[in-house]
């Protein structure tokens, strides 16, 4: 009885592993002036940043966005805490059951983008 319990719960789990969501890396396929203002309202509330400054064509031919973090100035430009060695903020983009997602590496905190279109990043892209 004991190995019949041990067996149903060895193929439990792994029908559990094969239906669990896979994330591939992906690339946008349908860059647009929407699919930038819904990337630049999704990195604004993983932030809390309003401007982020970027190209229609970020995400389209790698999967990783990174945004350097703007240092504090004073009113003559100079830096209010010395040097900046701060690393970028950085986004990478996967394909999961045909969605894109947006995940914040580091908090790890995923957004789902519903005007951008993806595909795999294939192996010839650049990573």
């Amino acid at each position: 009885m004991r190995g019949n319990a041990i067996l149903f719960c060895s193929v439990l789990l792994s029908a559990c592993q094969g239906t669990a969501m896979q994330m591939v890396p992906a690339v946008i396929t349908n860059p647009s002036a929407e699919v930038k203002a819904e990337l630049q309202q999704v990195i604004q509330q993983a932030i809390g940043v309003a401007a982020t400054p970027m190209l229609e064509t970020a995400l389209t031919d790698s999967h990783k966005l990174l945004l350097e973090r703007q240092a504090l100035r004073d009113t003559q430009g100079r830096l209010l805490n010395g040097r900046h060695n701060e690393p970028p903020l950085v986004f990478e983009l996967y394909l999961s059951s045909g969605i894109c997602q947006l995940v914040q590496v580091g908090s790890e905190q995923s957004f789902a983008l519903k005007q951008a279109k993806c595909r795999p990043l294939a192996t010839s892209d650049k990573y």
